[in-house]
């Protein structure tokens, strides 16, 4: 699977890397296994990191499929969620566009994209201390 995630419950945040070609199969199953995973809640910011993506499926219907399946992650949570896409390239800024869109009419998710992990945890207003606990392998 070209997806991962890591909860970080102390700093109220998943941190999800996507890599080579991602694919919407591989999302809805990573999404099922985040909602079931024992530090899953409401209100954690999403930090999905797509610097090492190579390419997408543009099956753009079943995008938004996706995106309203992952509803119940936000809903219920204790404001707005954040879901912050770090996307360097014009193909990955292209990918965080399109899922940017699908969500820029609901109140519970705020998106937002950077350029690097760099400007992610500046966003956050993390410290450079806490790059290991957000980006490092579990």
């Amino acid at each position: 699977m070209a997806i991962s995630f890591r909860i970080s419950p102390e700093l109220a945040l998943v941190y999800i890397r996507y890599w080579d070609v991602m694919g919407l199969e591989e999302s809805r199953t990573a999404a099922i296994e985040y909602m079931s995973h024992p530090s899953f809640r409401p209100g954690l910011r999403h930090v999905v990191d797509l610097t090492d993506v190579t390419d997408y499926e543009r099956d753009y219907a079943d995008v938004l499929k996706l995106q309203a399946e992952h509803l119940d992650m936000f809903h219920n949570g204790p404001a707005p969620q954040l879901v912050m896409a770090i996307a360097p390239t014009e193909l990955t800024q292209a990918v965080a566009a399109l899922v940017m869109r699908s969500w820029e009419n609901h109140p519970a998710v705020i998106c937002t994209m950077c350029r690097s992990r760099d400007e992610a945890l500046d966003i956050l207003g993390l410290r450079q201390a806490d790059k290991a606990a957000v980006f490092d392998p579990a």
